[in-house]
Parts: structure tokens; sequence; C-alpha cells
């Protein structure tokens, strides 16, 4: 029908366009980079933090000693607000979610694009002799020549 063909052609038209909108970098919230540099900030500590107790190897107590310091860090973390961990799951959700919408648009246009091969074969076997060339070409923003 011409309304599948006019609607095939209308969306694979702003294909490009569709697409260009859903799969662009989305940049995460200010607000969530300054917390996620925070968290950032704060493990980077634990695991330098870490990293120099286990190379006490020699002094038992003071293992145990570098350790308990290192929970005060640990403590510091969990009360970060917004929570690193919750941050971080929004950020993964928001980031599956406009992967999702650029997947879905580029599926829809390849569907569209797939359909048109048919469309344009439906198309090719019109008599022309029946169409209103004058038509077309003004809707298509052009004229006929040599009519």
């Amino acid at each position: 029908s011409r309304s599948n063909y006019s609607s095939t052609y209308g969306l694979l038209s702003n294909c490009s366009a569709l697409i260009a909108d859903k799969c662009s970098l989305v940049k995460p919230e200010e607000a969530q980079m300054t917390a996620m540099e925070k968290c950032n900030t704060e493990m980077s500590k634990i695991k330098k933090g870490s990293e120099d107790c286990r190379k006490l190897s020699t002094s038992g107590s003071n293992q145990c000693i570098c350790w308990l310091s290192l929970q005060g860090t640990t403590n510091e973390i969990k009360a970060l607000s917004p929570k690193c961990i919750s941050t971080m799951d929004k950020m993964a959700k928001d980031m599956k979610k406009a992967k999702q919408a650029c997947t879905d648009t580029f599926t829809k246009c390849k569907k569209a694009e797939d359909a048109s091969i048919k469309l344009i074969s439906d198309c090719m076997n019109f008599d022309v002799q029946t169409l209103n060339q004058s038509k077309i070409a003004e809707e298509a923003g052009s004229k006929v020549i040599g009519l």
C-alpha cells in the first residue's frame, strides 16, 4: 500500500539522523562524575594502603596496626553520599539503556532497509503510464522534463 511505501521511505530518509541522535555518546551527570571521582580517590587510598600493609610481613603487630588504620578509610567510603556502588550501578543502567535505544533504532532502520527491497520491486512493476508523473515530481520537489 502507498502508506507502507511512504512510511518506509520516511523512516529510511531519517535513519541517519535517528541513529546519530540515539547513538551519540551520553555523558554522565556532573554530580555522578564528582561522586565517582571521590570514590576513586578513596578506593585508591585503600589499594595503596593494602599494598603497604602486605609489605609489613616481618612484623605482625605493625601489620595489625596498618590494617586497622585502613578500616577507617573503609568506613569513610561506606559513609560517602551518594554511595559508590549505587552511583556505579545507576551509571551502568543508564549506559545499558542508551545502548539499547541505539541498537533498537539501528535494528528498526535495518529492517526498513530490508523491506525496501520488496517495495522497490513492487514499485518497478507499476504501469508507468498510469502514474501521475507531474504529481510525483511535485511531491519530490522537482518537475517533469520532456512530457
